[in-house]
C-alpha cells in the first residue's frame, strides 16, 4: 500500500498552500528493504 499512498500524499502536497521555495520530503518503504526518497521544492509558475 505504500506506493499508492505516496501518490496521495504528493497530491495533497500540491493542493496545499506553500511559500515559494518551501521544501518537503516524500518517503516510501517497499517490500523487503526498499526505500524511495524525493526532495520536493515548491515554485510558483507565473
Amino acid at each position: 500500500m505504500s506506493s499508492p499512498t505516496v501518490l496521495y500524499v504528493l497530491e495533497q502536497f500540491m493542493l496545499a498552500e506553500h511559500a515559494d521555495g518551501e521544501y518537503g520530503l516524500m518517503a516510501a518503504l517497499g517490500p523487503g528493504f526498499c526505500s524511495e526518497l524525493v526532495l520536493l521544492q515548491w515554485k510558483e509558475i507565473h
